[in-house]
C-alpha cells in the first residue's frame, strides 16, 4: 500500500511538472557576488579554468534539473541595462535590458535591480532577495484624515475584541484578588489553602503575611 502511494504521487508530480525537453536558454550575466561569482582554478602555470557560482547560479541550476533545460552563459561586463542618452521613454537601452528586448538572450541574471524604468519595457520574476535600503516619504493628503483606521488595521476586529475580553478579565480577576486577600487577612493561617490554590494557578507570587508565623 505503501509503495503504491508513493508511485501514484510521484506520477502525479511528473504530470504537474513542466518539461522543457532539453532546451537551450540564453542567459545574460554579469558577475556580482554574492549573486554570481567567478572562481579562477589554476591547474598549472599555463593552464586555467573558470568556475561560475553564487546565489542565482545555485536558482539556475535547480531550475535547469527541474524542468530539463540547458542554458549558455553570455557575459555584459557589469552593464545592466539604462538607456544611452538616460531617455527612458523612447531610448536606445543598453546592457541585459537590450539583449532582452532584442531577444538575444532568454533570461537575465547577476543581481538585477528592479527599477520602475526597467519594469515598463521588460518582466521581472519574482524577487528572491530584498534589500535592507528602502526609501521613505511623506504621507498623501488624503490618508493624513484616516489615522484612526491606519490604527486599528493592523488587527482583525475579532482579535480587538478578544483583546479587550482578556484585559476586562485582568480587571476582575485583580479585583476578586484584592477582595480575598483582606477578607483572609482576618481569618487563621489554615484557611488560606483556598488563595494559596487560586494564586499557584494562576502562578502567582504568595504574599509574605501568608507564608510568614504568626
Amino acid at each position: 500500500m505503501f509503495m503504491f502511494l508513493c508511485d501514484k504521487t510521484e506520477t502525479q508530480n511528473n504530470t504537474m511538472r513542466l518539461n522543457l525537453l532539453g532546451k537551450n536558454f540564453r542567459i545574460g550575466i554579469n558577475y556580482y557576488s554574492p549573486f554570481t561569482a567567478i572562481e579562477l582554478n589554476q591547474t598549472s602555470l599555463s593552464t586555467k579554468s573558470w568556475q561560475t557560482n553564487g546565489i542565482e547560479i545555485e536558482i539556475i541550476n535547480t531550475m535547469a534539473n527541474y524542468f530539463n533545460f540547458s542554458y549558455k552563459l553570455i557575459n555584459y561586463n557589469g552593464i545592466y541595462g539604462d538607456p544611452i542618452d538616460n531617455n527612458y521613454i523612447n531610448g536606445t537601452w543598453r546592457g541585459i535590458v537590450a539583449g532582452l528586448i532584442a531577444n538575444q538572450i532568454d533570461f537575465g541574471i547577476g543581481g538585477i535591480t528592479e527599477k520602475y524604468e526597467r519594469h515598463k519595457v521588460i518582466k521581472f520574476l519574482y524577487p528572491h532577495w530584498i534589500d535592507r535600503l528602502t526609501y521613505a516619504t511623506t504621507m498623501p493628503e488624503n490618508e493624513q484624515q484616516q489615522y484612526l483606521d491606519r490604527f486599528f488595521r493592523p488587527f482583525h476586529p475579532i482579535v480587538w475584541l478578544m483583546l479587550i475580553m482578556v484585559f476586562i478579565s485582568f480587571i476582575i480577576f485583580k479585583w476578586f484578588d484584592d477582595n480575598l486577600s483582606i477578607m483572609l487577612s482576618n481569618q487563621k493561617q489554615n484557611d488560606f489553602i483556598w488563595s494559596i490554590i487560586f494564586r499557584t494557578l494562576l502562578r502567582q507570587p504568595l504574599p509574605s503575611m501568608m507564608i510568614t508565623n504568626k
